[in-house]
């Protein structure tokens, strides 16, 4: 039985001041630790148009964003710089490592790539020669969203990309983001699309992973690149998620229903 059907049968003449310590103790009962009122909300661009991101842009409001055209090629980096939020970069799924390799080739700048998407220099998921099916972002502080363009390297395979985000509601995936569903058309060597997530507790960390489109396990041997990284505002850390405005006026209404139910039994 939960704490609100024990409140509610509890036998005996109620008059206003215990019906209204029931409905108050009610409510609290509702909002106990461990309710997921809210989570992390994805956002999809598929393939390489570079209006893909508008909605995560509408959404997230204030963001910070980064190329690494400016940055040479083979340095490797292991964290950026978003206002006063760190973001550790690293690479896991094959082993670990706590950098990633900028990248810089012309098949951005050329038919593959679109500028504003995955152009000219970006981070690969490469370290010390070695190749990681999932590039790591982690966040000094609890941000309001985060989401990255990603190309797919691999012009004699098939792969998909997921986002995966931890925020204090738990960790949630992403749908599989791919620009070519039909098999026959899969073969790309171009940009993917763009994957973002926002959330209203505040993302603590994040990863882009690359699945083998056939098999659906995180192949290590190939590569993928990523580019225009954006990282939404600091939001101060909570433990507990705070109900979403439709979420407390249903809760209010729900209450409403109690005191109409209560008022019927005592006037029966």
């Amino acid at each position: 039985m939960s704490n609100v059907q024990r409140l509610l049968s509890c036998k005996g003449d109620r008059g206003p001041p215990a019906v209204a310590a029931v409905l108050l103790a009610a409510a609290f009962a509702l909002m106990l630790p461990g309710q997921a009122w809210a989570t992390s909300v994805f956002y999809y661009g598929v393939g390489s148009s570079n209006t893909g991101d508008d909605a995560w842009n509408a959404a997230v409001g204030s963001f910070t964003a980064f190329n690494f055209d400016a940055i040479p090629a083979g340095t490797n980096l292991s964290s950026l710089t978003a206002g006063s939020v760190t973001v550790g970069l690293g690479l896991a799924g094959n082993g670990t490592a706590g950098t990633v390799e900028v990248y810089h080739s012309t098949a951005f700048a050329g038919a593959g790539g679109v500028s504003d998407t995955v152009y000219d220099g970006a981070i690969l998921n490469r370290s010390a020669a070695k190749s990681y099916p999932r590039m790591t972002f982690t966040f000094s502080s609890p941000v309001k969203g985060f989401g990255a363009w990603v190309f797919d390297n691999n012009a004699a395979s098939r792969e998909s990309f997921e986002l995966v985000v931890t925020d204090a509601s738990g960790t949630v995936t992403s749908l599989v983001l791919e620009s070519h569903p039909s098999p026959e058309a899969d073969l790309n060597h171009s940009v993917e699309g763009f994957l973002g997530a926002i959330s209203n507790t505040g993302i603590t960390s994040a990863y882009i992973v690359m699945l083998d489109r056939d098999t659906l396990v995180e192949p290590t041997n190939r590569y993928f690149e990523v580019d225009n990284v954006k990282v939404g505002p600091a939001l101060q850390a909570q433990s507990d998620p705070i109900p979403e405005p439709l979420t407390a006026a249903g809760m209010v209404l729900g209450i409403g229903g109690l005191v109409t139910y209560v008022r019927k039994r005592r006037a029966a």
